[in-house]
């Protein structure tokens, strides 16, 4: 478990408010993200579970994995 993620622990064990929370949970994925980046099958998953969903457009991280991919699959989003 990285310092990122036992940050977020502490501050759920500690009750701290949402926003704290939350900050800290997207911190502790970024990173997490940024590693898996280059593992084409998180790419893949990425790409079957959200450009069918509304909210693609507004959020990155499936964006990032498959820039890092092939340009057909790419191309297919």
């Amino acid at each position: 478990m990285t310092r990122r993620w036992k940050e977020v622990i502490r501050l759920l064990a500690e009750d701290a408010g949402v926003s704290k929370i939350a900050d800290a949970t997207m911190s502790a994925a970024d990173k997490a993200l940024e590693r898996m980046s280059s593992d084409p099958r998180i790419a893949h998953a990425a790409w079957l579970l959200y450009p069918h969903t509304p909210l693609w457009p507004m959020w990155n991280a499936p964006k990032i994995l498959l820039q890092k991919q092939s340009k057909k699959v790419s191309m297919l989003v």
